[in-house]
């Protein structure tokens, strides 16, 4: 049954953050455009696409007045979405990833259900989509609630543990709809680098803020699954992801005075994340895990040294050197004199000064250690604005 909404429809913004989608774009961006809901304005963030996303995207912004079209330099999910919350002004926001897509009445009923009830956050259940199977995921039953006073059990039943089939709350903002305030305020606590744990840190972020919250139990998002995303990376780089969100939503719950209520519930989740992962590596499904850097499009076209060549720095150049649009003019490393290569000489930072070039990756894991080496760096005349580090991203050779 659609729900009945005011003549005068309240603005609702949508963000689609966009990186490198183009097969799936069209139909996602379609999708929104086709929404029985109509007063709608549309934003897609290109994430520095290298495909033809970002044409796609100014084309569907010439077809339709509704949508806005922000090209940025790529910087992941986080600030794509956040970039997109600078310009949403709508009284709610909603999400969508650009390779999932929804139904054209979902944000109707959404919208319906939000005049309705006055929550400042509405969740909807969705589908799983493989390429077999289309399963229905994270369904609560249909009902709104006054949580003002019972946040903890929100968290713990709903959230953490999702022992509560009545408020079972998914760990994804794309399947939310919020008030503006609310969720411009929670995201933008996030940093920019965080890649895994964001959405579960956001929504905690929103419970612990909001008075009432809406329930639909059909499903109207379809979320694609897909073997190389970002969630289903290695095991062993997933368990240090998975401590890093352990102590963020604790400090969250902490900074909030509810950390005690809710500790035993957070350590059951975490548990349960480990295990699962722990039970991967036993089955000897990870195997060879080797660093790659994680933003190869930032190197195409550029002459790039690499500083440090331990085991990520020697990969780093196996990495890049498959890139014929990557040019490795050097490779430097402060134990210099150690390395003594056939195919590379490794030189001292000093050195470094008699090269032209756009880009000097610190190739180590530790971000402690990077920073440091940073410093040392900018003291010897390095330009600081060609320094770049980021977090190796951990793969498994056993696939590929």
């Amino acid at each position: 049954m659609r729900s009945n909404i005011k003549m005068e429809q309240p603005l609702l913004s949508i963000i689609i953050p966009v990186y490198n989608a183009e097969s799936d774009l069209s139909r996602c961006i379609k999708s929104v455009c086709r929404q029985l809901y109509r007063n709608l304005q549309i934003i897609l963030v290109d994430d520095g696409s290298t495909d033809l996303s970002g044409k796609l995207c100014d084309e569907f912004a010439n077809e339709d007045k509704r949508i806005e079209v922000y090209h940025i330099k790529n910087s992941g999910s986080v600030k794509a979405r956040k970039v997109g919350l600078k310009y949403a002004k709508g009284s709610y926001i909603g999400f969508v990833d650009a390779d999932d897509y929804i139904d054209e009445d979902m944000y109707e009923i959404m919208m319906g259900k939000a005049c309705e009830t006055h929550a400042e956050l509405i969740q909807c259940a969705y589908y799983c989509e493989t390429k077999y199977t289309s399963t229905c995921a994270y369904s609560s039953k249909d009902g709104t609630y006054n949580i003002k006073d019972c946040k903890n059990k929100f968290i713990s039943e709903g959230l953490l543990l999702h022992t509560n089939s009545d408020i079972y709350i998914s760990n994804t903002i794309w399947s939310k709809l919020f008030v503006a305030k609310l969720i411009i305020e929670c995201f933008n606590k996030l940093s920019d680098d965080q890649q895994y744990g964001e959405d579960l840190m956001c929504v905690c972020m929103c419970l612990l803020k909001i008075k009432r919250m809406s329930f639909i139990a059909k499903p109207y998002y379809h979320y694609t699954v897909k073997e190389a995303s970002l969630s289903h990376g290695n095991a062993l780089s997933l368990i240090e992801d998975e401590i890093n969100v352990f102590i963020k939503i604790r400090d969250i719950l902490m900074d909030n005075g509810c950390y005690g209520a809710n500790r035993e519930s957070l350590l059951v989740h975490a548990k349960n994340n480990f295990t699962h992962l722990i039970q991967e590596i036993d089955c000897n499904q990870i195997k060879n895990v080797c660093y790659a850097f994680p933003e190869i499009s930032r190197l195409i076209n550029k002459n790039i040294v690499i500083y440090g060549f331990g085991r990520v720095g020697m990969q780093y150049y196996e990495q890049i050197c498959k890139y014929q649009q990557c040019n490795i003019v050097g490779v430097a490393d402060k134990n210099y004199h150690e390395y003594d290569y056939d195919f590379v000489t490794v030189i001292s930072a000093e050195q470094l000064l008699t090269l032209e070039f756009d880009i000097l990756l610190i190739a180590v894991k530790n971000e402690r250690l990077a920073n440091s080496i940073r410093k040392d760096l900018i003291k010897i005349g390095i330009n600081a604005n060609k320094i770049l580090w980021k977090k190796p991203y951990m793969r498994n050779t056993i696939f590929e």
